[in-house]
């Protein structure tokens, strides 16, 4: 008697546990058919984000989500900053839309789509000016996943994964 309550009672669950599959499947593809952002990007407030999977200079980055209509990431805000981490969970470094091309390092900071830098989120002893100023070249930024996505300056011949951001549809 007991065996066949403690069979029906599984069979039950199974049943119920193939009926949630079902369901999140279908939510699955209603939540697709309404995603305003391209397969592959990930929609956050009133923009569509994507992060590579390869390694560019800031430069070809740069040209790279150009070619995607898009623009490397800028950040104005924590809210922003936080979506870094969530994007993908390797613990590397990405670019993001920040250069600096002024050889005096009081001025120079810019977002690739000409905003001023109003947050930053620069690691300890970050931006290096001394760096900078001795070797006197373009300079741009990449957030360090490893360490919370603080930001280090770098050449920008180095090579690093990237993010992209282009407005929603």
């Amino acid at each position: 008697m007991l065996e066949s309550i403690v069979r029906q009672q599984e069979d039950e669950i199974k049943s119920l546990q193939e009926e949630r599959n079902s369901l999140q499947s279908r939510l699955s593809e209603i939540n697709h058919g309404f995603s305003r952002c391209p397969c592959g990007w990930t929609e956050y407030l009133v923009k569509c984000y994507w992060i590579s999977s390869s390694t560019k200079t800031w430069h070809e980055a740069k040209e790279d989500c150009k070619a995607k209509e898009a623009e490397l990431v800028v950040i104005n805000r924590k809210c922003e900053q936080n979506l870094l981490s969530t994007l993908d969970t390797a613990e590397d470094q990405v670019w993001i839309g920040l250069q600096h091309q002024s050889a005096y390092f009081s001025s120079g900071w810019s977002w690739v789509d000409g905003s001023p830098l109003r947050f930053h989120n620069w690691d300890v002893q970050q931006p290096d000016d001394e760096y900078t100023l001795h070797r006197r070249q373009a300079e741009c930024v990449y957030a360090d996943r490893e360490r919370l996505d603080k930001w280090h300056n770098a050449p920008c011949t180095e090579s690093h994964r990237w993010v992209c951001q282009k407005e929603l549809k």
